[in-house]
């Protein structure tokens, strides 16, 4: 049986590459600015989508856009534009996220995804 930790464990051999691949993340001019979620939104499973494209996706596009994004050389393979394929990938993706804004906007719509 898959666990989530092996596939998060097999996600981050995957994602190894990027920091290793010397591809620089995207200017944060390139992704629009995203506002805070409201604490509804967290709390209420349709508002989870909403959360993932205000809160999450910015951050990604802005650290991993060149790879992960539309275009990308990973994109095909890890998408993360798709809420399913970041969800999957999380432990490795909070281990590459430094800043504390970025890793609780994260965690909190990780923890508000449905299992």
């Amino acid at each position: 049986m898959v666990t989530r930790l092996t596939v998060c464990v097999w996600g981050a051999v995957l994602l190894a590459g990027c920091a290793a691949s010397g591809t620089r993340p995207r200017s944060a001019a390139a992704v629009a600015p995203s506002s805070p979620p409201s604490p509804a939104a967290s709390d209420s499973g349709p508002a989870v989508p909403d959360l993932f494209r205000r809160s999450v996706r910015p951050v990604l596009s802005r650290r991993c856009g060149a790879c992960h994004d539309p275009g990308g050389k990973m994109y095909e393979r890890l998408p993360f534009d798709d809420p399913d394929v970041v969800l999957s990938k999380s432990e490795s993706i909070l281990r590459r996220l430094k800043e504390p804004e970025e890793k609780r906007a994260f965690e909190e719509w990780a923890a508000a995804v449905p299992q």
